[in-house]
């Protein structure tokens, strides 16, 4: 498998890189419109997806549309021949003469005598078709190309996401969780099942969370720079779903007592303008983050870093 790899690509090599490579993997697959495909949440209890991956349309075939039946009665050719008023030319064939034959000869291949249902052309030409079974033929025709480019375009998603997979995955992985005869979101899966969410990593979500929520001693001496890591700490620990962050009342709370010591009156102030939307939990942290952004401006506008 080709394997060149752009070196700021992501590599899927280890479980650190896991949600990142998992991020540009939804990310393309959302854009070409096969993730609902693809997302082991949306599969059957056969591990396929609930909506399916598209099949070849079948080919709508002449021969399979109704057609004008032949005629029972031979077809055959007249004969045309003009002859010119000469004595010495007699006005009609002489059917002695092998020159001019009165009727075709059905030896001959130049003159068959009758429609062969077994030609080709016969069975193949639209002109052969009834009225009504031409218009549904070209009926069928139309829905085939429409179909036939829909799964075309599908198959390049797919083989495009593929191929980008085999070029960002660390080759070991390639061989354990991507076997060639399996369909991508059987890949997909094995790989999630491999590096996805795990205690460890849930603790190490926890324990970054903590960090940007531990007590200050003393003001920052940035409070933009503070504001902006407690917002990345609370946006990752909400992807992960700690349980920490995504209510009002815990990581409020938790602001609380990380500020409490150096903001005091504005904690106060804070807890008692929000306290409905922190109780009923429709407080969000970037609206938390702009009134606190707001008294960091102030300690800007007065050349001061410290309490209030």
């Amino acid at each position: 498998m080709h394997t060149t790899r752009n070196d700021q690509t992501v590599i899927l090599d280890a479980l650190s890189q896991w949600e990142v490579w998992d991020w540009h993997f939804k990310a393309r697959a959302v854009a070409s419109d096969i993730w609902d495909r693809i997302n082991p949440d949306l599969m059957d209890q056969h591990g396929n997806p609930i909506k399916p991956w598209l099949t070849a349309p079948r080919k709508p075939y002449v021969q399979d549309y109704p057609k004008v039946e032949p005629s029972s009665e031979p077809v055959t050719r007249s004969a045309t021949t003009t002859y010119e008023a000469n004595p010495e030319h007699p006005m009609t064939p002489d059917e002695s003469n092998p020159e001019y034959p009165m009727t075709p000869d059905e030896s001959h291949p130049e003159y068959p005598t009758t429609l062969d249902e077994a030609d080709p052309e016969y069975h193949t030409s639209v002109v052969e078709m009834t009225p009504k079974g031409r218009k549904v033929y070209e009926i069928a025709v139309a829905k085939y190309c429409q179909l036939y480019t829909e799964y075309q375009k599908e198959r390049d998603q797919v083989r495009a996401l593929t191929n980008w997979v085999g070029e960002t995955v660390k080759d070991v992985y390639l061989l354990t969780c991507c076997p060639v005869e399996q369909p991508l979101h059987k890949w997909y899966a094995k790989l999630r099942e491999h590096f996805g969410s795990s205690p460890t990593d849930v603790n190490a979500t926890r324990k970054a969370y903590l960090q940007v929520v531990k007590p200050l001693t003393k003001p920052p001496k940035d409070w933009n720079e503070w504001i902006d890591q407690w917002m990345t700490g609370m946006l990752i620990a909400q992807s992960k779903g700690l349980l920490e962050a995504t209510d009002a009342v815990y990581w409020t709370g938790d602001l609380v007592d990380a500020l409490g010591r150096v903001m005091p009156d504005w904690i106060l102030a804070f807890t008692a303008a929000c306290g409905a939307e922190i109780r009923t939990n429709t407080l969000t942290y970037p609206i938390a983050a702009s009134i606190l952004r707001k008294q960091a401006n102030f300690y800007a506008d007065n050349g001061s870093r410290g309490h209030i």
